[in-house]
């Protein structure tokens, strides 16, 4: 579920030109939708692809709202800097789906990159770094913007990687949410996406 102006909308319902909430609480207009589907036999063993599960509470206290699904590479912000899911994955409150059926990816694109809020979550929007041909509707972006020569633009915020301080303290700070719902850490997941 994504905010909009009239709510929170599911993102499989969204479409071109809906006005989404940003972080800001400005609402901006949704300029292209990338999509992507993989089958389940096809991204079995993949954890490049496989989505990453970010129960509900597990952020901090209802947020998500919900069990959030997102991709792998996929930022939420924490501390004023994006962390990209795969590196919260704690076994516990954040996890990696083993297999799936079907995983279907939407990716909204914004005029520049922007923080919106799903299931509650801030997370960041499509951000472009040469990779509008991975999606299975690239050729509708070029069909809408022919004229859209921006070159790949970066993050309106740090990207947290590997080893940065910063990622340490978010890990711990989940690591005792986690505790606080009752789930306990063990050696094994304390070292699972460090």
């Amino acid at each position: 579920m994504i905010l909009t102006e009239r709510g929170e909308v599911r993102i499989e319902d969204l479409a071109i030109g809906d006005m989404v909430v940003t972080i800001s609480g400005e609402a901006k207009p949704i300029k292209w939708i990338g999509r992507r589907s993989y089958t389940g036999r096809f991204i079995t063993g993949n954890r490049a692809v496989l989505p990453i599960v970010v129960r509900a509470g597990a952020l901090a206290p209802d947020i998500p709202a919900r069990d959030l699904w997102v991709s792998p590479r996929h930022a939420m912000l924490l501390d004023g800097v994006f962390v990209p899911a795969e590196l919260l994955v704690n076994a516990q409150t954040i996890v990696q789906a083993e297999a799936v059926d079907q995983v279907d990816y939407f990716h909204l694109e914004f005029e520049a990159h922007e923080v919106i809020l799903a299931e509650g979550a801030p997370a960041e929007s499509y951000v472009e770094y040469d990779n509008r041909h991975g999606f299975h509707n690239a050729h509708e972006f070029a069909a809408l913007y022919p004229e859209d020569t921006r070159p790949s633009f970066g993050y309106c915020l740090p990207l947290a990687e590997p080893g940065m301080p910063e990622l340490a303290v978010i890990r711990a700070r989940l690591f005792e949410r986690a505790a606080t719902l009752g789930q306990s850490a063990t050696a094994d997941t304390a070292t699972v996406a460090a």
